[in-house]
């Protein structure tokens, strides 16, 4: 989270990629990446991890956050 606030997209981007690549999508790194591209202004990205969370985690807090658009 670190690397978004701080607008090193491609850095974190890279670790959240190797991160899914070993322990698969998590709520909470979904929601990372939504942050992440909607910085980056990358809507096509932020809709394709949205949905990818309200498939896999429709009842998390992450998911309710990003109806809400609080990223």
């Amino acid at each position: 989270r670190l690397e978004v606030k701080d607008n090193q997209f491609n850095d974190a981007r890279l670790r959240l990629f190797k991160f899914h690549k070993r322990y698969g999508y998590r709520a909470g790194s979904l929601y990372t990446l939504i942050e992440l591209e909607h910085k980056a202004e990358r809507p096509s990205e932020v809709a394709r991890y949205a949905n990818l969370l309200a498939r896999q985690y429709p009842e998390s807090n992450e998911y309710r956050q990003y109806l809400a658009n609080e990223y």
